[in-house]
């Protein structure tokens, strides 16, 4: 499966990161499997919920924002952003 990462994240893991699933893994497992200096950009853990991860962080598919709970598979690409911000 691949990320497609934007700004700030690229400056610490590229414009593309690929992992190899075996088979589907949540989005919060998928997570801790990140490179340790993104995974320090990302709010998360066992207790955070799909608000809290937004607030921060946002994972997109080709139609929908992901939620923490939603399965990914090797074939997948997840777009990961930060929220948008208004004012």
């Amino acid at each position: 499966m691949r990320f497609l990462l934007s700004n700030p994240f690229t400056k610490v893991a590229g414009k593309e990161l690929e992992l190899g699933l075996s088979h589907p893994v949540s989005l919060r497992e998928l997570i801790g499997r990140l490179p340790s200096e993104l995974v320090k950009m990302i709010h998360h853990g066992d207790s955070i919920s799909d608000v809290e991860l937004c607030a921060h962080v946002m994972f997109f598919n080709k139609v929908r924002l992901l939620r923490l709970d939603d399965f990914i598979n090797d074939d997948d690409i997840v777009r990961v952003m930060l929220p948008p911000s208004g004012g």
